[in-house]
């Protein structure tokens, strides 16, 4: 048999392998869609039956989970964050975890827990907008990353106040929101918590889907008429020794109030 024919037949076969491949994929996503539709019309079905309102379309798929993990402090790239905002500083530690560095610019202090305290220079702030660019400036070093959008400024009269609510893989920190305080004589404080250090991801450990977090969700908190959003994220959790859990949660604004509940286990947490 001539090699040209021989091509053309693999060729052919190839082809037919790819098609079924594609087929076969398209009908396990297909049917993953169908599950995830129906859950979500159960979910639905089962809120109306209880009397609370919710869109539907507002219901996720089930498909998108976040994961746990575990945020280890890292003294190394403290130090290089609080070189590069202050240039040269001396370094001291006052004992119970704390670790201050000292500069012409200002201070910074890490605590455990993701804690830190910062007061800087932020000379030549004349209107919101500069004041919303150097919180944002100061922060990035710390690991702390936001959208445009989600901050917010508020001008006093002898000072302004920007407030970053802190990313982690592009969703939101719900206890890691920094309030920066920018005074018009060139001081920028801030006292807040930032999810940063070396990072693992426990991806042994599963998630709970949405729709059964909104039945415990409806076990906890009584009498809810109206379920108007639904947001992933995570909150930072403190344990022993100077490592932090970051949570995955559910926001849920039911009634005009916010609710954290976790994915792991269905219970409500606090953000403070």
């Amino acid at each position: 048999m001539e090699w040209s024919r021989v091509k053309n037949i693999l060729i052919i076969l190839l082809i037919l392998v790819n098609c079924f491949l594609i087929g076969d994929y398209m009908t396990a996503e297909l049917k993953k869609r169908a599950e995830e539709a129906g859950v979500r019309e159960d979910t639905y079905q089962i809120l109306s039956g209880l009397g609370i309102k919710i869109d539907p379309e507002l219901i996720p798929p089930e498909s998108g989970v976040l994961y746990p993990a575990r945020i280890e402090r890292d003294s190394e790239k403290e130090q290089i964050s609080a070189e590069e905002l202050l240039g040269r500083a001396e370094k001291t530690e006052p004992g119970g975890g704390k670790i201050t560095y000292s500069g012409e610019t200002g201070s910074i202090s890490f605590r455990n827990g993701g804690l830190f305290d910062m007061e800087i220079n932020a000379r030549g702030i004349s209107d919101t907008k500069a004041a919303r660019e150097a919180a944002v400036k100061r922060l990035k070093p710390l690991g702390i990353s936001t959208k445009t959008d989600l901050i917010t400024v508020e001008e006093e009269q002898d000072y302004y106040i920007i407030t970053i609510p802190q990313l982690f893989s592009g969703y939101r920190v719900f206890n890691c929101v920094n309030p920066v305080k920018i005074k018009k004589n060139g001081v920028l404080e801030v006292s807040g918590r930032r999810a940063a250090g070396n990072i693992v991801f426990a991806r042994g450990i599963k998630p709970r889907s949405i729709s059964g977090l909104l039945l415990d969700f409806t076990d906890q908190v009584q009498g809810v008429r109206e379920i108007t959003e639904l947001e992933t994220g995570f909150v930072v959790e403190n344990v022993s020794g100077t490592g932090t859990n970051l949570v995955p949660v559910w926001r849920i604004k039911a009634d005009n109030t916010d609710y954290y509940i976790s994915a792991l286990d269905g219970k409500l947490v606090s953000i403070n």
